[in-house]
């Protein structure tokens, strides 16, 4: 057992983040856990207990924490890492964490960031606010339940249908390849 510092999972439970707080011995079972693709149940006072299913890899960083007999360890999963996808991967994740100065701008710059290195087509920074909206209205991209120090995050359907949402959004003269 350990405390959450900060959670972001999907609406199918997989777990992009967790930040945890509690003995070195809690938290390396913790790690063993989910580097063995266990999943995790997450307590919360006054709701009901969430089983969050983890991803394939982690990165993980420890903290030992002055004055205190316990030590603070992030787990984030690969698919939320630029540059860490792999070509099979369905999804991707976005986390904003506290103390971001403009979460919302930073959303999505993001979002815009792992599009350009995910798909096969090339993506104008101009078109960041247009793309997130329309891909946020079709549902390819969809908000994390998020808490602690993880205040914003987002999945990213990487099988979604990119090429046709440009296309319609350029035929639509939403979008133009002019500058």
């Amino acid at each position: 057992m350990a405390h959450a510092t900060g959670y972001a999972y999907d609406t199918n439970h997989n777990l992009a983040y967790v930040g945890l707080v509690g003995y070195k011995t809690s938290l390396e079972s913790l790690r063993v856990t989910l580097m063995c693709g266990k999943s995790l149940q997450m307590t919360q006072d006054g709701l009901s207990d969430v089983s969050l299913i983890p991803t394939d890899k982690y990165e993980q960083a420890w903290q030992t924490m002055p004055e205190y007999t316990s030590h603070h360890v992030g787990f984030v999963s690969r698919l939320a890492l630029p540059g860490k996808w792999e070509p099979e991967d369905l999804s991707a994740y976005l986390l904003i964490f506290r103390g971001t100065p403009d979460p919302g701008k930073e959303l999505i710059q993001l979002f815009v960031e792992r599009i350009k290195e995910a798909l096969e087509v090339p993506i104008l920074d101009e078109w960041s606010v247009v793309l997130w909206k329309q891909a946020r209205s079709r549902k390819l991209v969809q908000d994390l339940a998020t808490g602690g120090d993880c205040i914003l995050g987002a999945r990213i359907d990487l099988q979604a249908d990119w090429k046709e949402l440009l296309s319609e959004l350029l035929a639509q003269e939403e979008i133009s390849l002019t500058i």
